[in-house]
């Protein structure tokens, strides 16, 4: 630990800037001897909200969509924040439950983007997500009872960290999770997009491109036209309507617009559909 104080007192220094991030990134990595990070903050029943990541190249970067988008329901970090966690570090190996029937059963009727392989740490890994990563997450809870996980990740095939625990990055967790939460409390704005209003009261647990589609299909879009709205492909916008309608419960657009209909006379606060 004595030869990161100067990195820790840097980082205390950062705090204030947009070069936070990228600092804590490159300590945690040297701390833990490990390849890449990614930072979420995650809210009960809501998609993440995408921070940072290291990754390299467009496919590791598309990876991170896509389990924005759609893989993070799946994810044992995600789950174990629905059902309460505490501060500190999580092998994502002992967060993760062999043969859960739910997840397999989302994973087969969302049709989510995972490519199986006995040889990852889960079993499975996010499309495109570099290939046979050991992952551990720390854990850092906000005043209002959201979730930030930084989590690292190294290669498997040289050593894991079930097999290498790093336990100077677990000492210094609260020094980190101090920073970071301080971080947080001048910057957190940066990081949100406004919602289309509606959406926002009326679906608070979509991804921000499943409110931009589910907010284009009840102003009488087509899926062709969202698809050149939002720049997306035909089976992109199928694939976000699909998640959507799966995390409303619901199976057909009718359905939607009942809804959303329900929902305007239960809460007035809520704007009519502007076209």
């Amino acid at each position: 630990m004595q030869n990161h104080i100067s990195d820790i007192g840097n980082l205390i220094d950062s705090v204030d800037s947009h070069d936070f991030l990228k600092a804590s990134a490159t300590i945690i990595c040297g701390l833990s001897n490990s390849t890449y990070s990614t930072v979420f903050v995650y809210a009960k029943d809501q998609a993440p909200l995408y921070v940072f990541d290291s990754f390299e190249g467009r496919k590791h970067k598309d990876a991170i969509r896509t389990f924005i988008d759609e893989t993070y329901v799946i994810n044992p970090f995600y789950r174990k924040c629905k059902r309460g966690i505490r501060a500190g570090l999580y092998l994502a190996k002992d967060l993760y439950k062999p043969n859960d029937c739910e997840v397999e059963d989302m994973v087969r009727s969302m049709e989510l983007a995972v490519e199986h392989s006995d040889q990852e740490e889960l079993g499975y890994r996010t499309r495109n997500w570099p290939k046979l990563q050991s992952e551990i997450s720390m854990a850092i809870p906000l005043d209002d009872g959201r979730i930030v996980e930084i989590a690292i990740y190294r290669d498997s095939r040289s050593v894991s960290f079930e097999e290498n625990f790093p336990n100077e990055l677990a000492e210094l967790c609260p020094v980190l999770s101090a920073c970071f939460r301080c971080f947080w409390s001048r910057h957190e704005s940066r990081f949100y997009d406004e919602y289309t209003p509606f959406c926002k009261e009326f679906a608070p647990s979509l991804s921000k491109r499943e409110h931009q589609v589910i907010d284009l299909i009840l102003k009488g879009h087509s899926s062709e036209a969202i698809g050149l709205i939002l720049r997306i492909s035909i089976t992109t916008v199928k694939s976000h309507r699909k998640m959507s309608y799966h995390k409303l419960k619901i199976s057909t657009q009718a359905e939607l617009m009942s809804l959303y209909l329900m929902s305007v006379q239960q809460h007035s606060s809520l704007p009519a559909i502007r076209q």
